[in-house]
């Protein structure tokens, strides 16, 4: 649990942005329980020993395949980790039998999306009550 925490430490200055845009979602707190308890992997991007980048994900069982779903993402300078991220990423998602990685995104991740493989499939809108 020491490591967990330490981690999540290191972490949370980058991915925060993201968890606060998902609150109305889930709240911080258990997006961070989420990551102790082991439902959802927190991954740590280092160059030259320095954090440039964090994400987290889950895998998800539809009705019909199952898929490997970059849920968070923050950092710096996205283009010189990224590639090597979902490289790791795809062998993962093979290894662990999933047919695809998604993610949804702000509008400025849709362009990398594209250039690295990712299609776009739908755009979701919400209509608060």
């Amino acid at each position: 649990m020491e490591n967990h925490e330490a981690a999540i430490h290191e972490a949370l200055p980058l991915l925060r942005p993201s968890l606060q845009r998902d609150e109305r979602n889930c709240d911080i707190d258990t997006a961070l329980d989420q990551i102790r308890n082991g439902k959802v992997t927190l991954w740590m991007v280092r160059q030259e020993d320095k954090l440039v980048g964090t994400f987290t994900t889950v895998s998800l069982q539809h009705p019909q395949r199952k898929t490997l779903y970059i849920e968070h993402l923050g950092g710096k300078d996205l283009q010189s980790w990224m590639n090597q991220a979902l490289s790791t990423l795809r062998k993962l998602a093979d290894y662990a039998n999933c047919s695809a990685i998604t993610c949804d995104g702000r509008i400025g991740f849709a362009r990398f999306a594209q250039d690295n493989g990712f299609q776009e499939m739908h755009r979701h809108f919400e209509m608060e009550l």
